[in-house]
């Protein structure tokens, strides 16, 4: 946490102990206005992404591709960034201890009800 974080971060950060109590896991939905498709920030306790990536990135199938490139300094690959470290919610809840946590990037882009399709999906 630094000093740009905002309000919510901060009060969400304070009470993460909460958070412990997601024991089948955290996800977090997001939309992005930039890239073009879909992709995920995962965290999962194995050397690579595994089966709960992998049914994520299964969300969007056949309504968007998964997007491959940069975004806020974090490479993505086939749709996936990999125990991204920063100032997320989602890394220091992996880092509390949650086994499986994730936040989705819906492309703001695409038409609403495929939004709505892919996080029903999820």
């Amino acid at each position: 946490m630094n000093k740009k974080s905002s309000e919510s971060f901060k009060i969400i950060f304070k009470n993460l102990d909460f958070f412990k109590l997601a024991n089948d896991g955290l996800l977090s939905l997001h939309e992005d206005y930039d890239p073009d498709g879909f992709f995920v920030y995962s965290y999962e306790k194995a050397k690579t992404p595994g089966k709960f990536t992998k049914t994520l990135l299964d969300s969007a199938e056949g309504i968007v591709k998964n997007f491959s490139g940069e975004t806020d300094g974090y490479k993505i690959k086939n749709g996936v960034c990999f125990k991204a470290r920063g100032d997320s919610i989602e890394y220091f809840s992996f880092k509390k201890g949650i086994s499986y946590v994730a936040c989705t990037e819906t492309p703001r882009r695409i038409d609403i009800q495929d939004r709505i399709k892919i996080n029903n999906n999820l």
